[in-house]
């Protein structure tokens, strides 16, 4: 087994070792696959295009083989390369030629309005984390790993240097961890390694299958933010139940990735702890002033058990990057003072209680209190803002909606942001806000779901409608309507919410990506006149003739038939599609019960005010154990009776 010894191995810039490497597989997009020697020629080849002279690059990174190109060819000739989500603009773009030597990589934090910041990293860095990932995870060449997150996230992209420092593979994909895509990659390929965020585990969690079961998994890792030590210890005994190792690990973008792991051994008995630091690392406790801590941790602050994390190690950036200017320093900092408060355990491992900074982490998204209050009262309004990591509140003695508005490009779920409006804040004896009382507003108080919505709906965008009409936090840019759970039963107010943004749908629109429709916007301009889907037009039809029917205005054959007809036809088009069969079983049966719950809740009221109903019709099984018509027992809901009856069928067979 090839194992991590010296420079030859650690370097992700060696192309002379990556070339000794050979035929072995290094990376696999589809049905492509790039070996190493392969690998070494392309980053030869994006060199020789990028040029000689010493630059910035910026990279608009995205899960792809050619990002990772990029990214290694940039280290590879000495560049710096600035990394970047598609839309996030990059400040330093227009820098020259005057460039730290040392400087490598900037990348920014998961922070957002205003409170991220650029991290500078060397190419020590980025080369040391990787080689002390894959030492404290005990990685092996005949691994294989697979991108469940973005490469512009310092996590997404560690997952791929790790793996590759020690000659393994890595599956490249943008697909989600709840796309039947992604899981099957997983078995196609024999992925071993499985990365996420504590929102990558509750996503998992809904899914109808047990996606973790799968055979070639060795272990599962997570970090970018606190899992609760109950689902630790859930994911731990998933894991020795299926035969892998699941490892809790603790970083900031400000150590390149990661600080330190939990041995899978550990977890069981101390769920809540980070673990100890990886090879290369240390941490030590500073002390805390008095003020500046909680009064239950005062007495351990003073013995030295609690105290703010400080880490030190050769994966500690150089600093921070606030102008161009910055470009030129050298290394500023020598240990990271994480902000974060933790406690020594007595078997060394350390566990984090508290945070010293204002900051909160919700979905990997670490949002700056103070940043984000001084941006909010930039709209004339006095605001405070409190927050865990569910949940953020702000509250606001002016205009609220101001607030509101502005709050609603967070990048997090609308469900999670709480405005509330007050005459005066909630304050402590010495004067200082009362955060607790804050956070104890939000009991008493509706969530900001909706009022959001009316703010998203004046600038809509296809994101915003599939949000508003699907009632979903999160829309990717490679989601689709049928995807995101979308059918026939909101195929009609999306398709309308639609026009209304685009103008002109294009065809085929509820298989579109949300990239797709929205790059689609801007080239189509709006319509005189509305093209109407045609299943809708036969539905309307559908339904006039049964209401011409039931008014005796005419005796027409066929409406209820012909309804079913479009209802099979959606099935098709909306349950089927890329839905694999957990997705088709799920979209099946939550249609089946938008149909279902209010038709037995209808008939059931009927049953307590009219009566004439049998028991058969209340549980829509009366066409087995009802009268027959019209003689004991009434039985005008066949229909509905047979749309549920024989979706569950379908939604079972396929």
């Amino acid at each position: 087994m090839e194992v991590l010894s010296g420079q030859r191995l650690a370097r992700l810039s060696d192309l002379e070792a990556m070339r000794r490497r050979g035929a072995r597989t290094a990376l696999i997009d589809g049905d492509a696959v790039v070996t190493y020697a392969d690998l070494a020629a392309r980053i030869e080849r994006r060199v020789c295009e990028i040029g000689p002279d010493r630059q910035l690059v910026t990279l608009r990174a995205t899960n792809s083989i050619d990002t990772i190109v990029t990214y290694l060819a940039c280290l590879t000739a000495g560049h710096v390369v600035s990394i970047r989500s598609s839309d996030d603009p990059d400040p330093f773009a227009a820098a020259g030629s005057d460039l730290h030597p040392e400087l490598a990589v900037l990348m920014s934090t998961s922070g957002s309005t205003g409170s991220a910041k650029t991290v500078r990293l060397s190419v020590g860095n980025v080369e040391s984390n990787a080689v002390a990932i894959a030492d404290a995870l005990g990685l092996r060449f005949d691994d294989v790993a697979i991108t469940s997150l973005p490469l512009h996230y310092c996590y997404g992209l560690s997952i791929v240097t790790s793996h590759l420092a020690v000659g393994a593979a890595v599956v490249v994909t943008d697909t989600s961890v709840i796309d039947t895509c992604f899981w099957n990659l997983v078995d196609r390929w024999g992925v071993s390694t499985v990365s996420g965020v504590p929102h990558s585990f509750d996503l998992i969690d809904r899914m109808a299958t047990d996606a973790l079961a799968a055979p070639s998994l060795r272990r599962v890792t997570q970090a970018g933010g606190r899992l609760a030590p109950e689902k630790v210890e859930r994911l731990s005994r998933l894991g020795r139940r299926h035969g892998w190792d699941f490892v809790v690990m603790y970083g900031q973008t400000e150590a390149t990735a990661r600080m330190a792991t939990l041995e899978p051994q550990l977890v069981a008995e101390h769920p809540g702890s980070i673990g100890r630091s990886i090879p290369g690392g240390a941490f030590r406790l500073a002390p805390i002033p008095s003020g500046e801590i909680s009064s239950e941790l005062r007495d351990e602050a003073t013995t030295g058990t609690v105290g703010e994390i400080v880490y030190r190690g050769p994966n500690v950036m150089l600093g921070y990057a606030t102008s161009v200017d910055d470009l030129a320093c050298g290394r500023v900092i020598h240990e990271l003072h994480t902000g974060d408060i933790g406690r020594q355990l007595p078997n060394g491992l350390l566990e984090i209680v508290g945070r010293r900074s204002r900051f909160v982490k919700i979905l990997g998204h670490r949002i700056d209190l103070e940043a984000l209050e001084a941006d909010l009262r930039r709209v004339g309004v006095d605001v405070a803002a409190a927050g865990t990591d569910d949940s953020l509140v702000v509250v606001a003695t002016g205009d609220a909606d101001a607030v509101r508005q502005r709050l609603a490009g967070l990048p997090v779920p609308a469900s999670t942001v709480h405005v509330i409006d007050v005459e005066e804040f909630p304050r402590l004896p010495n004067g200082k806000v009362d955060v607790p009382a804050i956070l104890a507003l939000v009991d008493g108080t509706q969530t900001d779901r909706d009022v959001a919505r009316d703010v998203e709906r004046d600038t809509e965008t296809p994101t915003q409608v599939f949000r508003n009409v699907l009632g979903v936090d999160i829309v990717r840019p490679h989601d689709t309507f049928a995807s995101l759970g979308g059918d026939s039963l909101s195929y009609v107010e999306a398709s309308i919410c639609l026009e209304r943004v685009l103008g002109d749908l294009p065809d085929g629109w509820h298989v579109r990506t949300v990239a797709e429709l929205d790059a689609y916007a801007p080239q189509h301009g709006r319509r005189f006149t509305t093209r109407i889907d045609t299943s809708v037009v036969i539905r309307a039809v559908g339904i006039c003739i049964i209401v011409a029917t039931h008014m005796r205005i005419a005796r027409l054959a066929g409406g209820a038939h012909t309804l079913f007809a479009v209802a099979g036809y959606n099935f098709a088009r909306f349950q089927l599609d890329r839905a694999g069969a957990s997705g088709a079983v799920r979209k099946g049966l939550a249609t089946v019960s938008r149909v279902a719950v209010p038709a037995s809740l209808w008939i059931g009221l009927q049953m307590l005010l009219v009566g004439g109903y049998s028991a058969g019709s209340l549980f829509l099984v009366n066409n087995y154990f009802g009268s027959a018509w019209r003689r004991d027992g009434r039985w005008e809901y066949w229909y509905f009776e047979a749309f549920v009856q024989v979706f569950l069928v379908l939604t079972l067979l396929f």
